[in-house]
């Protein structure tokens, strides 16, 4: 069977909600840590607080824009290799800290939940290295693969096939998917918690 060429369009929006849930975190932490802690009821304080949670969530991914809009290559899951490593959460807190703890915390967090949107479920076929730099092995919680359902399972990195990013983006991204719904849901409890955030402004 021939593959049919995905519409830019389609590629575009399956590609955003590949990052949607890590939108969503940033937004969704920043706005629960503001919350949480005293902050400046300033218009331009929550905002920056916003756009750095949002930049922290994301950031693992980074290197991907680099990837694509300057080297010209296709998304490659196998970046995951290079960045998404969870000391680098200590080690980022640890040089925040001293200056803001509270900011250490919100960038933490943030990250965290990239790692966590980036090592459970199925659509997460290879996870993350959870245990580096002790182990070179990924780490998938709660997926099901051919089927079976396992609490945690392992790779060596040289196990990776890895999928081309439409494949993964008409498997898991587009339409009606436990993945997409869950994404919905988390956006939904982001947006709520940023409403309450600037209604007590």
């Amino acid at each position: 069977m021939v593959r049919r060429e995905m519409n830019k369009l389609r590629w575009l929006f399956g590609t955003f909600m590949v990052a949607a849930p890590d939108l969503a975190s940033g937004v969704a932490l920043s706005s629960l840590m503001m919350l949480l802690f005293a902050q400046p009821r300033i218009f331009l304080v929550l905002i920056l607080n916003v756009v750095l949670g949002v930049f922290a969530a994301i950031s693992p991914d980074l290197d991907l824009l680099i990837h694509v809009l300057v080297l010209k290559r296709p998304i490659s899951f196998d970046h995951r290799l290079r960045f998404h490593k969870p000391i680098l959460i200590v080690l980022v807190w640890l040089v925040i800290a001293p200056f803001s703890v509270f900011y250490a915390t919100l960038v933490a967090l943030c990250i965290l939940a990239h790692f966590v949107d980036d090592s459970v479920g199925d659509a997460q076929e290879w996870g993350i290295q959870v245990f580096w730099p002790f182990s070179n092995k990924t780490v998938v919680f709660c997926s099901r693969k051919g089927g079976e359902f396992q609490l945690i399972r392992f790779y060596e990195p040289s196990q990776f096939a890895m999928p081309k990013h439409e494949d993964e983006l008409d498997k898991y991204y587009l339409g009606l998917t436990i993945k997409n719904i869950t994404t919905l849901t988390w956006g939904g409890v982001a947006l709520l918690l940023l409403i309450v955030v600037f209604a007590r402004l």
